[in-house]
């Protein structure tokens, strides 16, 4: 189910109330626990659910994506594309809806299903980066040559996007702490070869 919303969308992971979520969901709930969050652009927050109706085939646990940060939505508004290309592989949707300023996606959070996701440097074989390269074409191919006159979403917002991601480069990239390239580039290899269950130590 999606909406272009015409009520007030969450802009703060406190404003993620049980009634909001519940409604969205079509569901009462009876409590939810935020596990974990991956802040970023877009934050995606994950929720375990109880629901009043045990019974009920709705998720247990979800992840919510948006940006719940006001002073970066002041800054720079964010909105999520109503439709996307059916030829890609999506988690399954459960709500998706926009505002002038806001765009929020409930989907299934799919750690629960099994998913793994690996390092952002680790090592990928051919048929894996082609099959990306395939998605990514899903994506953007439809769209190709189109503009704000066919779809109202689509504007050029690549100059403050690209200094919006460039203006934390030197935290991200050259702080201590950051990941170090070398190391996770072996673990990667090593993976590739049979041992992840195990523990690298190096």
């Amino acid at each position: 189910m999606s909406s272009n919303a015409t009520d007030h969308l969450p802009a703060a992971p406190s404003e993620l109330t049980l009634a909001w979520l519940g409604a969205k969901l079509g569901q009462e709930i009876k409590s939810h626990e935020n596990t974990r969050t991956i802040r970023g652009t877009g934050s995606k927050l994950f929720y375990t659910i109880t629901y009043a109706d045990a019974t009920t085939n709705q998720p247990t646990h979800v992840c919510i994506k948006g940006v719940f940060d006001p002073a970066m939505i002041a800054a720079q508004p964010w909105t999520i594309a109503p439709a996307l290309s059916s030829t890609m592989l999506f988690p399954r949707g459960w709500w998706a809806g926009t505002s002038a300023t806001q765009g929020i996606v409930i989907i299934d959070d799919l750690t629960t299903s099994g998913c793994t996701f690996a390092p952002e440097v680790a090592s990928y074989p051919v048929s894996l980066v082609l099959n990306g390269v395939e998605q990514l074409a899903g994506l953007h191919a439809r769209y190709w040559g189109q503009s704000e006159v066919d779809h109202a979403w689509i504007w050029n917002n690549y100059d403050p996007a690209i200094k919006f991601m460039c203006t934390a480069w030197d935290e991200v990239v050259r702080q201590p702490g950051r990941p170090r390239l070398g190391i996770w580039r072996r673990c990667g290899g090593l993976a590739g070869r049979g041992l992840s269950g195990g523990t690298l130590r190096l």
